[in-house]
């Protein structure tokens, strides 16, 4: 095996290894519904490419590749969360193993390329996109920007014509991973214009990018053509702020990558970002004029690859706006950056970068141990954000967790804070539900009754404390003088719920118990053969399997 394989493969083991401990950890945050839910929802090709019923579900971003994912993953591990984390790890270690050979490629330089790929492999910036499950996203796209880019250079380079096709199919495979990979064409034509040797643009391989971005686009407007989202612009100065603010901001982390926080709902010390943003143009400018090609197309590449993430922050749809996982594929290029200028002290470079990659790693290592837990990672974020989500999620881990009175108190924290900052009508009916939950779990039915109902109140399309209430009416239908009343109560919100939802399984399971108890053995059966349909292989079809074999219904015909 010659040096130049030998030094990709050791960068590949530095990406899974420093990775490793993440194998034994749990779910967290949106990954309950990832693995949980998701796959059960999305279960075909055809409902994750093309337009569907999206009642009930939470889809913001036509993403089917990722989607596509979560299916293979589940129809492998279930909701075992070993698999899905080891997906991601692959993923992060088939980038670092890309970015070896493109680095290669470009610089000719097996330093260059051994050094880029490294970083690349243990920055503790790529914790979020790759200890969460539910990251996964910027991961996977940077996988098919890499290779499209690899098969892009081959064309230009060797002239060969046949790259163009893995070259188009991969670039659309990354933009069906996440929109953001869209802004590749810019690198791609950047790296023609400024870094390839002819210096010239073919028009053949991007006739067929802008073919299949105009097929994405289409695909994806049928797709997302009935969900209602609020995309609220923010003032032009404001976003005039945000846009340099954050490009600086976002440098900053990456050269700096202690105190790495989950929910980042403001940028800290706006005016000094902002100075440094515009700074930072003004020297993109320079190196223009100074024909610095090598650092002009790679500080170019970082800020077209991190524009489609800040431009999200001009909205109020990203909550929060900004995140360390936008920074997975920028990073790429800043790493380039480095290693690209150690390598003019070519004596010295690999003894300096030794210590450097042994710090980023042990930090690395250090913060994945946050992701083995809700708890942990929720209680590390609120010392660092003082917004009401995070607590509301730490109160939502302090229930799992049977700390009560805690969850209790930390809930009215988040609900104290929601007010103060006019948080939506929504995530106050989230909260409400959540303190209706600890009531209940407390015993106290009337007050988590009070609870579910100002849930009700604040967002009637909340399908969950309908579906709360339904269970609590279900849980005192076993007194016999008020049977009839609980159990029609029961399925008033029941069917609610699912009016809401019309995949919620839980609600079919507890109307296949109040048909059951109420003597329509009929019905009952088809609501728990609809859990089955919809949730196969889970606790809940199990439940519903209990149904159908009681002695009761077994005579049904």
């Amino acid at each position: 095996m010659s040096k130049k394989y030998i030094l990709a493969l050791l960068t590949a083991v530095a990406a899974f290894g420093v990775y490793a401990n993440v194998l034994n950890s749990g779910l967290v945050w949106d990954d309950h519904y990832h693995v949980s839910r998701f796959s059960l929802r999305f279960n075909s090709l055809a409902s994750l490419f093309l337009p569907t019923d999206l009642k009930g579900a939470i889809m913001v971003f036509y993403r089917p590749l990722i989607g596509l994912t979560y299916l293979f993953d589940y129809s492998i591990w279930f909701d075992n969360p070993f698999g899905y984390h080891l997906t991601n790890i692959l993923f992060h270690a088939a980038n670092t193993l890309l970015l070896y050979f493109i680095t290669n490629k470009v610089f000719k330089s097996a330093t260059v390329a051994f050094l880029s790929s490294m970083l690349f492999a243990v920055h503790p910036i790529h914790t979020e996109s790759v200890s969460w499950i539910s990251g996964r996203t910027d991961v996977v796209a940077t996988t098919f920007v890499f290779l499209s880019m690899l098969a892009h250079i081959e064309f230009k380079e060797r002239d060969n014509k046949i790259a163009i096709i893995p070259a188009a199919l991969f670039f659309a495979l990354a933009m069906f991973s996440k929109e953001i990979a869209v802004g590749a064409i810019i690198v791609f034509a950047m790296y023609d214009l400024i870094i390839s040797e002819q210096k010239r643009l073919e028009p053949l391989p991007y006739i067929c990018y802008g073919a299949l971005i105009i097929l994405y686009l289409i695909m994806r407007q049928a797709y997302l053509a009935n969900t209602v989202v609020e995309m609220n612009f923010k003032p032009f100065t404001d976003i005039s702020t945000i846009f340099f603010s954050s490009i600086a901001f976002y440098l900053y982390k990456f050269f700096y990558p202690v105190n790495l926080n989950l929910y980042i709902f403001e940028i800290p010390y706006k005016s000094l970002f902002l100075m440094a943003g515009i700074f930072l143009f003004a020297t993109l400018v320079v190196l223009f004029i100074k024909k610095k090609r090598i650092y002009f197309f790679l500080i170019a590449s970082f800020l077209i690859t991190i524009m489609p993430s800040i431009s999200g922050a001009f909205t109020t749809v990203l909550s929060p706006p900004f995140a360390e996982r936008y920074l997975y594929l920028p990073s790429a290029f800043l790493c380039i950056g480095v290693a690209y200028s150690a390598s003019k002290f070519e004596k010295y470079s690999k003894y300096c970068i030794i210590p450097v990659v042994l710090v980023l790693a042990i930090l690395t290592y250090n913060r994945n141990e946050l992701w083995k837990s809700e708890l942990l990672l929720w209680e590390d974020t609120i010392k660092k954000t003082n917004h009401w989500y995070p607590k509301s999620e730490y109160a939502r881990s302090l229930l799992s967790n049977g700390r009560l009175d805690e969850a209790l108190r930390m809930f009215g924290d988040s609900l104290s804070v929601a007010v103060q900052n006019n948080a939506k009508e929504k995530s106050l009916s989230g909260i409400f539900n959540n303190i209706g939950r600890v009531y209940l779990e407390m015993g106290d039915v009337d007050k988590a009754l009070i609870y579910f109902n100002k849930a009700i109140s604040s967002d009637k399309t909340n399908p969950i404390p309908y579906h709360n209430i339904g269970e609590v009416f279900l849980s005192k239908a076993n007194e016999i003088n008020k049977r009839t009343f609980y159990l029609k109560h029961a399925e008033d919100n029941f069917m609610r719920a699912l009016d809401n939802d019309p995949y919620l399984f839980e609600s079919y399971l507890g109307l296949g118990d109040v048909f059951f108890m109420s003597g329509d053995l009929k019905t009952a059966e088809s609501c728990y053969l609809k859990v089955i349909k919809l949730a196969p292989n889970t606790s809940y079809s199990a439940e519903a399997v209990k149904g159908l074999l009681r002695p009761e219904m077994l005579k049904v015909k």
